[in-house]
């Protein structure tokens, strides 16, 4: 089992700063809050260059369209990994397939896109709607252009509800990923409920992806102990973040070959 702890070895940029267009309902802007502000390609070199980081997560708000606006700063992303070598993880959000080649060649390690498999949750907390085929697509496209993409699902993204979790595994499991990551809404409206949905799209997941993908369970949950080291151990969970210390007795105790390491989980295989 991997654990990651992301620490002062790791650093999660926002290009938008605190700032973002969309305002979507499980977030508005708060989780921007706790990231480096780079508003600018420059300031993003200058907290590279600063910094004795050995990874980075480069995310931010949205823009109208639910993307996250990181083309301009591709030349300096790989400049980031040419001259710092620091390891990248790009959140894109709903970039367009168009887009999507213009990421090939950039220094970028893995990234990180979120598949949703209802299109009534992605109206209802994003404002979006997209092509039927658009995530399928966007993952062949990844693909195509030889990048290294980490499907992540947020659980109960829609209020804690149903929020097509069992298609958007179904969408994934089509394209064989190495790995793919489970969160649960944070929010306060939903919260419990989607923490204990998580338990069962844990078990849908391991039904329906390829026998070679593997599991995590990422940062964006609801704190505290939501599975138990025999449930992990039963569904064959690969990866976790930032686990209990209860979770982390438990498995010990099962005799588990925990490794420990520093920043995103979905640097898993990298």
């Amino acid at each position: 089992m991997q654990i990651f702890w992301p620490s002062q070895n790791f650093i999660t940029v926002s290009v938008t700063g605190h700032e973002c267009q969309l305002m979507c309902q499980h977030c508005q802007s708060r989780f921007l809050k706790h990231m480096e502000p780079a508003n600018t390609p420059e300031k993003l070199w200058e907290l590279a260059s600063e910094t004795d980081a050995k990874g980075m997560l480069i995310s931010g708000g949205s823009d109208l369209n639910g993307a996250v606006p990181i083309l301009p700063y591709l030349d300096i992303i790989k400049n980031i990994k040419e001259e710092l070598n620091i390891s990248i993880n790009l959140h894109t959000g709903l970039i367009t397939l168009e887009d999507i080649s213009k990421l090939a060649g950039k220094g970028i390690d893995v990234i990180s896109f979120d598949v949703i498999g209802s299109a009534e949750a992605l109206k209802n907390v994003y404002g979006q709607e997209v092509e039927d085929d658009y995530f399928d697509n966007a993952l062949a496209e990844f693909k195509k252009a030889g990048l290294k993409v980490v499907p992540h699902i947020t659980v109960g993204l829609d209020r804690g509800n149903d929020s097509g979790e069992e298609n958007a595994l179904k969408i994934i499991a089509r394209h064989g990923p190495d790995f793919v990551v489970l969160n649960a809404l944070m929010s306060s409206e939903g919260a419990k409920k989607a923490t204990r949905r998580l338990i069962d799209v844990l078990r849908l997941a391991r039904e329906i992806l390829p026998e070679k993908t593997a599991i995590g369970i990422g940062c964006m949950r609801p704190r505290g102990q939501i599975v138990d080291a025999d449930l992990l151990m039963e569904l064959g969970i690969n990866a976790m973040a930032l686990p209990s210390k209860d979770i982390i007795r438990q498995l010990r105790s099962l005799g588990v070959d925990i490794v420990e390491k520093d920043g995103c989980c979905a640097f898993f295989r990298c």
